[in-house]
């Protein structure tokens, strides 16, 4: 999957991001940096069509974003906000049991889940809590639920804004193994927002935002570029 910014603008009524003008391809694990205030929430909205352009265009594949639909884009990317979202009533496996499905919320079937699901519950350390309720998670369990729930989407193109927030760092660097891992054998493209400059150094690209521009840090340059940052 490829997406192309064509001398877009992101914002709201003024610009936060301006002219910006690159592509991007899978396999690729892009982390979004920047102060608070930047932009970056604002970037990943545009990018899954929940806030326009406010000029230029972004396109998948060649089609400009303004041609597709809602469905046509929701069965390519998946938006993972930094907020609580989910339905606090439904337990672990509830939720994940919908995680494959797009009209299925009010028909829960939570008798069993696909085996990929089952591998993440794995991968992130999940196989205890999933009789759990959502509401008596902490909210680093939550997060991982979260992560777990977009990643069992199988989208190409997954946006995730902040989600090591409230992880502990032993996990947030296993959160980047297993991201730069997933990307290169399923072919996706995630691009995800993070303060942590310390555990970027598994992304292929870095896309700084500041000063109504973005620029494109490229896998060799990431970690002089992180020292540099937070010197």
């Amino acid at each position: 999957m490829k997406i192309e910014f064509q001398h877009t603008a992101i914002g709201y009524q003024s610009a936060f991001i301006q002219d910006i003008c690159l592509a991007a391809e899978s396999p690729m694990l892009v982390g979004l940096v920047g102060d608070n205030g930047v932009g970056k929430s604002t970037l990943l909205r545009t990018i899954c069509g929940l806030v326009p352009p406010l000029s230029g265009e972004i396109a998948f594949k060649g089609t400009p974003l303004s041609q597709l639909d809602t469905n046509t884009l929701s069965r390519h990317i998946t938006f993972l906000p930094n907020s609580k979202s989910f339905y606090l009533n439904l337990t672990v496996q509830e939720l994940l049991s919908l995680s494959a499905e797009t009209n299925t919320l009010f028909r829960v079937d939570a008798k069993s889940l696909s085996s990929y699901v089952l591998e993440l519950i794995s991968l992130f350390g999940l196989e205890d809590l999933k009789q759990r309720k959502l509401v008596s998670l902490s909210d680093g369990q939550y997060q991982l639920l979260s992560i777990v729930f977009a990643l069992a989407r199988q989208t190409e193109i997954v946006l995730l804004d902040e989600p090591l927030a409230f992880l502990d760092f032993n996990n947030r660097k296993r959160f980047m193994e297993i991201f730069a891992e997933l990307v290169q054998r399923e072919n996706r493209l995630i691009i995800f927002s993070s303060h942590d400059l310390a555990v970027l150094h598994k992304c292929n690209q870095l896309w700084h935002l500041s000063n109504k521009e973005l620029t494109v840090v490229n896998e060799q340059d990431i970690s002089i570029f992180c020292r540099q940052l937070m010197a």
